[in-house]
This record gives structure tokens, sequence and C-alpha cells, in this order.
């Protein structure tokens, strides 16, 4: 529990650097998150087509919500959930209503 805790710290500290312009910790939000935005998109999508832009659509949004985090979850759940939206938007717009099973 006190490592939840402190991760959670992290994230929010994290967010807080982004929030006020610190460019290192927008890079590592990036970084560290890309490739399950990745994989959350293209298990959505079901292909890559679409999947760079969804990742930069996602990106964009997160830094423009990055207010809104409490740190009441990890920001690896909360930018998932941001990714899962983004996508489904993409998939809808796209006239696609099939959610492909990730495999394992």
């Amino acid at each position: 529990m006190a490592d939840l805790q402190a991760l959670r710290r992290a994230d929010l500290e994290l967010a807080q650097r982004s929030l006020r312009g610190d460019e290192d910790a927008q890079a590592a939000i990036f970084d560290m998150h890309c490739r399950r935005v990745h994989r959350v998109a293209f298990r959505i999508l079901g292909s890559n087509r679409d999947i760079d832009d969804v990742i930069q659509d996602t990106f964009l949004e997160i830094f423009r919500s990055l207010a809104r985090y409490r740190g009441d979850a990890q920001l690896s759940t909360w930018i998932q959930s941001i990714a899962a939206r983004v996508a489904m938007r993409v998939q809808v717009s796209d006239g696609n209503a099939t959610l492909v099973e990730a495999s394992t």
C-alpha cells in the first residue's frame, strides 16, 4: 500500500511539473506511456492505420487535461482511459464498431 501511495505521489509530482511547463517532465510522461497508448489504441481500432493520429490526439488531450489529474489513480490508468476514449471516438467516426481482443 505504501508503494502504491508513493507511486501516486510521484505521478502527481510529474503531472504538476509538466503543468508548470517542465519539458523534461512532459517528455518523461510521453516516453513512459507511449507504448501503453499504442496498445490501447490498437486493441480498439484493430489496425495501425490511425494509430499515429490517435497517439498524438491522446497526448494532446493528456497535456490539456493534466490540471484535472488528482492522483486518485495511477497516472498510467488515467492515461489509458484517455487513450481508450480517443480511440473510440476515431472508431465511431469511422463507423467501425468492433472491438479487437488483445492477444496475450
